[in-house]
This record gives C-alpha cells, sequence and structure tokens, in this order.
C-alpha cells in the first residue's frame, strides 16, 4: 500500500470483543501472538468465582432542597445555617440561599436528632464538640456535623482540622469560605494539606484517583483534568405549552411517516449496476455514484464545501488545478465487488485518496462505530487538498501532521443544514479518539511531542492516530501561541521539507521549550470533555447526529450521561430508586438485514439468564424486544478487547490492563433487563432498561411501553 501511494481512511479505532458482535468476523494470524493469547486465556481461566466490576465510591444519599420557585437538587444536605444550604449533587456542591428555600428533605431520623439534641446538654468543654462532629461524620449527619464544628471554632478558632472540615482552606495565610474555595477549585486550583495551590505551582504526582474521599465532608483534591465525578445530571429547560404541543405534534407525524423515510433510505444503498452510475459535475469534483442522483448530486455539494472549508483553515496558493474524480459506490458490497483496493483491504477499509490523480473512493453508507460517508470524505479530502497545495507532496511533512490533520478535520466536522443553508462547523471533539488519548495519558502511555513529531510512516501505527489529533488540537485551539506555531510551521512545510529542528525552535519561541509545552499540552487535554451526543429541550432529548428523539416517561426522570461509558449516548434515572434507561447507537458495519442481524445476535445471547424475545415495534418502525438477567460477570472470555487501527493492524489487549481490571474486580449488581433493539440497515438503537435484581415491578409498566418514547428523526445521517 505504501508503495501505491495511496491514503486509507480505516474508519476509526474500534474494539471488538472475541465474540464479535453480530457474528462479524476478522481474521487473525493467532501464531504471531500465541504466548500473548494463551497467557491471557490462562489468567482469565483461573478465575472460576465470576468478577465483578469496581463499585467505585458509596453514593450520595438521595435528600432534597426544595426551591420556592419549585425547582429542586437531589444529593446529599451538606450544612444548613441561617444563611444558606449546602448539598452536594452529581454535579458538584450547590450553595442555596436559605430565603430561596421551600422546604429539605433528609433522610437523618427525628430519633436521631432527638438523641443528639440529648448529648448537647452533657457538653461542658470544647472537645466534646470536637467529638460529637465525629460522630456525625461517621453516620453521614453532615449538617449537625458542621454545626458542631463551628462550635468549637469558637473556643479554638486557629483549629485547621474543624476549618477543614467545613470545607475552608488557605490562600496567602487567610482562611477562605467553602463557598469561595469551590470558585477557586473550579478556576484550576488545588489542595494540599489545607492550603489552595494555584495553577501552575501543582505537583502532578499524584497517581489517578488520589484524593478521592470516601465521605461527603471531605474536601475533594483531584489531579487536574482526572474526571472523579463521572454522572452529570442535565437539567431540563422548560417548554411553554405551544411548544410542548408543537414537538408533540412533530412526533406523531414523525411515526406515522418513518417506514416511508426508510423504504426510501434503503431504495438508494440498493442503487443500480456501476456502468450505469450517475456523474455530477461541479467546478472542482466530478462525481461518480451509483445510488440515486439525489444523492450523487448532493455529495458534489459536500465535496465543494469540505474543500472551501480547507481552503479558509489554511490559506495556500493551490498547485493543481484538475477536476477529481470521487468515486462513491452504494453500499459496501458494491464498493468490495469492482475496487480493487476495497478487495485488499477488506470490510474494514471504509475509504482511501489516490495522490496520483487526486481521487478519493468510498461508498454510500456508514463505517466503524458512528462514522459516516461524510467523515471519510472530510477525512481523504483533506489529503486531497493536502495534495493540492503541497509543493513536494506528502514527503515535506510528517505523518504525524498529514494525519492529524485530516483526523482534526474528518472526525471533528459537522455537516449544519439549518438556517437555509449547508455549512461546516470544524473543530468539535471526537468522542472515540479523546477517549483513546485520554485513557493513554493516564497511563503515562501516550506519545510525548517529541519522539510523536519524529515518527515515520513505518513506526506510526493506528494507536498515534489519536495523539496526532490531540496535538493538532491543542495547537488549534489552546492558546494564541498555539495558532502561530502551527501557522508557522504549516508555511515552512509549503516550501520545504519539515524537519524536527523546525518545530522544536517554535516550540522554544512560542512556549519557552519543548518540555514546557509538553505539560501544557497533557494538561489541556485531560481536561477536555466529549461533546454531548444531543440536548435535552424540557422532556425531549434530541439527537441531530445519530437521529433520533428520546421522551422521558415522566417528570421524575432525570436525563443524565456517563463519562465512564463511552458508548452511552444519554441516560435516564429515577432518583432515589435503582431504575435506569440507557440509549446506546452503533453502526450495522455489514448492512444486514433487520432478521439477519438479530439471527446472529441470538447466537450471542442465548447464554444470557432468562432469556425471551419478541416482535414489537419502536416509533413506528419493526423491532425487538429482549428481556433476561443481567449477571454483572464483569470479565470473561469474552470480554478480551481486540483492537483494529486505522492501517488495519490488529492489537490484542496488554496484559497490564488486564491485570489492573483484575485487580479492580468485585461482586457485580445483579440487573433485571427490558431492552428493545431498532436495527435499521445503516444503523442498531438499542434501549436498555435496568433495575437491581427483584425490582422491576415497580417500572415494568413503564418499560414495556418506552418503546413509543423513541423516534427516529426523518434526517439524512450524514
Amino acid at each position: 500500500m505504501d508503495g501505491s501511494r495511496v491514503r486509507s481512511r480505516w474508519p476509526g479505532r474500534r474494539r471488538w470483543p472475541a465474540r464479535f458482535a453480530a457474528g462479524y468476523r476478522v481474521d487473525i494470524d493467532v501464531s504471531r501472538h500465541a504466548a500473548t493469547v494463551l497467557g491471557l486465556l490462562a489468567v482469565l481461566l483461573l478465575l472460576s468465582a465470576p468478577i465483578r466490576a469496581e463499585e467505585g465510591a458509596a453514593a450520595l444519599k438521595e435528600e432534597s432542597v426544595v426551591l420556592k420557585d419549585g425547582t429542586s437538587h437531589r444529593g446529599t444536605v451538606l450544612d444548613v445555617t441561617d444563611e444558606q444550604v449546602v448539598i452536594l449533587t452529581a454535579r458538584g456542591k450547590k450553595f442555596v440561599r436559605k430565603s430561596h428555600v421551600d422546604s429539605i428533605f433528609r433522610k437523618t431520623s427525628e430519633k436521631v436528632l432527638d438523641f443528639l439534641r440529648a448529648k448537647e446538654k452533657e457538653v461542658t468543654r470544647a472537645s466534646h464538640w470536637m467529638q460529637l462532629a465525629d460522630f456525625c461524620k461517621e453516620r453521614g449527619y453532615f449538617p449537625e456535623q458542621r454545626a458542631y464544628l463551628r462550635r468549637y471554632l469558637e473556643a479554638e478558632p486557629e483549629s485547621e482540622k474543624a476549618r477543614i472540615d467545613l470545607g475552608q482552606a488557605s490562600l496567602d495565610g487567610e482562611w477562605l469560605s467553602e463557598e469561595e474555595v469551590e470558585a477557586r477549585l473550579a478556576k484550576g486550583y488545588t489542595i494540599e494539606e489545607g492550603k489552595l495551590i494555584p495553577p501552575g505551582e501543582q505537583e502532578t504526582s499524584a497517581e489517578p484517583g488520589e484524593g478521592s474521599q470516601d465521605d461527603s465532608s471531605k474536601t475533594v483534591v483531584k489531579k487536574e483534568g482526572v474526571v472523579t465525578d463521572t454522572i452529570h445530571i442535565i437539567p431540563r429547560q422548560k417548554l411553554s405549552d405551544r411548544e410542548a404541543e408543537r414537538l408533540e405534534r412533530e412526533r406523531t407525524k414523525a411515526i406515522e411517516n418513518a417506514q416511508k423515510f426508510r423504504e426510501k433510505l434503503n431504495q438508494e444503498y440498493e442503487g443500480v449496476d456501476w456502468s450505469q452510475r450517475s456523474k455530477h459535475q461541479t467546478r472542482n469534483f466530478e462525481i461518480h455514484c451509483n445510488s440515486t442522483l439525489q444523492v450523487t448530486q448532493n455529495y458534489g455539494v459536500l465535496m465543494e464545501l469540505i474543500r472551501a472549508k480547507l481552503s479558509e483553515m489554511f490559506r495556500s496558493r493551490v498547485l493543481r488545478r484538475l477536476r477529481a474524480p470521487v468515486f462513491i459506490y452504494c453500499n459496501q458490497e458494491e464498493f468490495m465487488n469492482n475496487d480493487m483496493f476495497a478487495r485488499y483491504g477488506g470490510r474494514g477499509l471504509g475509504g482511501y485518496y489516490m495522490p496520483s490523480n487526486q481521487s478519493i473512493t468510498t461508498y454510500h453508507g456508514t463505517f466503524g462505530f458512528t462514522g459516516t460517508t461524510f467523515g471519510v470524505l472530510c477525512h481523504e479530502g483533506t489529503h486531497y487538498y493536502q495534495g493540492l497545495v503541497l509543493k513536494g507532496g506528502f514527503d515535506n511533512i510528517p505523518i504525524w501532521l498529514v494525519e492529524g490533520l485530516a483526523v482534526y478535520f474528518g472526525d471533528g466536522s459537522k455537516l449544519d443544514l439549518k438556517g437555509g443553508r449547508a455549512d461546516l462547523k470544524v473543530g468539535i471533539i471526537p468522542r472515540d479518539r479523546l477517549a483513546h488519548i485520554q485513557e493513554k495519558m493516564l497511563r503515562d502511555r501516550h506519545t510525548p511531542i517529541k519522539k510523536l513529531i519524529s515518527m515515520t510512516r513505518r513506526n506510526f501505527s493506528g494507536s498515534h492516530y489519536a495523539d496526532a489529533w490531540a496535538l493538532i488540537y491543542f495547537l488549534v485551539k489552546s492558546s494564541k501561541e498555539g495558532e502561530r506555531l502551527m501557522q508557522a510551521y504549516w508555511t515552512i512545510g509549503l516550501e520545504e521539507p519539515l524537519k524536527d529542528k523546525h518545530f522544536l525552535a517554535l516550540a522554544d519561541k512560542y512556549f519557552g521549550g519543548v518540555d514546557e509545552m509538553e505539560k501544557q499540552y497533557v494538561d489541556y487535554i485531560l481536561k477536555l470533555r466529549p461533546p454531548p451526543a444531543g440536548e435535552v429541550k424540557g422532556d425531549y432529548f434530541t439527537s441531530d447526529t445519530f437521529q433520533f428523539e428520546f421522551k422521558a416517561p415522566g417528570p421524575e426522570w432525570e436525563f443524565y450521561e456517563d463519562l465512564e461509558d463511552k458508548k452511552l449516548l444519554i441516560g435516564l434515572l429515577y432518583p432515589g430508586t435503582s431504575a435506569r434507561i440507557r440509549i446506546y447507537y452503533e453502526n450495522n458495519i455489514q448492512n444486514k438485514d433487520r432478521k439477519e442481524y438479530f439471527k446472529d445476535y441470538l447466537r450471542l445471547a442465548r447464554d444470557l439468564e432468562d432469556f425471551q424475545h419478541e416482535e414489537t415495534t419502536i416509533g413506528g418502525l419493526p423491532g425487538y424486544k429482549l428481556t433476561y438477567t443481567d449477571t454483572g460477570k464483569a470479565l470473561s472470555l469474552s470480554d478480551i478487547e481486540i483492537e483494529i487501527d486505522e492501517e488495519g493492524n490488529i492489537t490484542l489487549p496488554d496484559p497490564r490492563d488486564l491485570e489492573d481490571k483484575l485487580k479492580k474486580a468485585k461482586d457485580p449488581e445483579i440487573r433485571d433487563i427490558i431492552k428493545y433493539m431498532l436495527i435499521q440497515v445503516d444503523g442498531v438503537a438499542s434501549i436498555e432498561c435496568s433495575t437491581k435484581k427483584g425490582e422491576m415491578g415497580a417500572f415494568r409498566d413503564v418499560f414495556d411501553g418506552i418503546n413509543e418514547s423513541f423516534r427516529v428523526l426523518l434526517t439524512r445521517r450524514w
């Protein structure tokens, strides 16, 4: 492939369970990895008892503060004074003026409060207040603990322990209130032994997870950028009656037209014989496509948009003026049957760019986990534009820059069709790339800048695509200095081959050296959060990216995101219960029809406990309903993950990672599951409803009708 100068686009780093979902198969030369494979299997087979997921920190007590305007905060009540109420929620501490509070719900019994009042009368010296405070702290009676700490401070105003337990910290010798401390922490300060440390002065030797707490009254000390609070409740925006009525009308109409819309999309994938393909010329491209004429013309518009956006980003003299051919097959089978490189690359190949004639070849459909033809065209379009403006071709610029720019643009672009015209939004964080690079950084396994910039095509693997994207994103987004470095570096590459010395000199000029740049780079990337999959409006979650809308089953349900579950699009929980609803989406990689896909799925599901299934409708489209019990077994032979990267390289799991998982494994939480699957030729949506074992009865009526809360948006997934 290197000799033919083909720029290939694999659809992203993917993880495949060894059992391979829905019957997908990857042929691996096991002999090359026999020792590693057998070693992993041996470790797992030694585990006769179930291995369980780590439980993590203790769950918050479900208490609440209800405000006079009707809104409420749920979590753990930490403090109640005449001035304010402090409650620890899933989104952090909330400070509420007492005058705004209507009522406070706590789980502390009146019997406990009577006991504490009796003990208060027995206090004869200051140390007794501290003893009472410690007693309350151990049992989670935090407002009482805080009250006793304040009484203790009246007698011992210099007590650091009391102030720290009250959430205070010192800065330049002055103690700041808990609310002031939280504001400083939000700006990047950390706390060491009760002292606030400004950003840039902190030591970074702490391992991920240090500074975690096992009770709600301690101040959390975090390494910057390390996410420990993974569940984020998404507040609802209240809708007017008119807006709610409009959304309901749209839902009804969409469900009625869903089948007709689906049939139209299926026709696009059927297409015509390649010899009868449509040809559509634009200013800079000639589109060849054997889907429908409308699809062909749409891709012409997209390619011109992509080229225009790239020319805005990199104002460079165009050296080649030929009209570039773009070949788009109507489906993956047509691509593989008619294209030599597709047959060579197999089903993992999403598309490629050919420098010799500036051509791009791909197919109409979906790729990898959530990719689409649009993303492939953006990625390969970047290589196309690089080929237009680079004097020395791809020999002038290093591989990290070639692929980093393609991932930044390809994975980080979104087609915006609002406002009556099409436009591209660039610089969006790709969820999969961010998860990959953050995981590597936290384990100190990412490629340092100094090494990344010197890599050649020979030692640049698929895993390095995330590193290359991260460095590009840091330079473009973090500061003016990064932007200037990037522009100067690119300008040099337009005229002469880029060398390590060019980058290092620019790092000295704009960052004071590559070592200082490395520190800022890691800190910046670790603080990034993935973009939301959609937005919440009232009772509705709408995802334009994944083309669905979901209505909450009632006002009590809260929408949430889980930073640990990288594949979760949106979740809902019922506060104070174990009930959860989680929605996922993944591409139907082989474009199988509904019944064929589900037949393969059943082979995997047959070992599930109490498994049953039946046909149903989901948002007006045919789907399946499944019920079973999840025993919570977190690690087994079926959980060995195999990575397939952009270049088709296959990587077995690192034994050190597996060892870490085994050490953390504990008893699972067994859950009853009701799951709905909407299987379409280009993607599979799943709605997973669950409770702890034995608690399903209270929610069965809700879960049995949840399929009507989901609807497909009648728009195209570009």
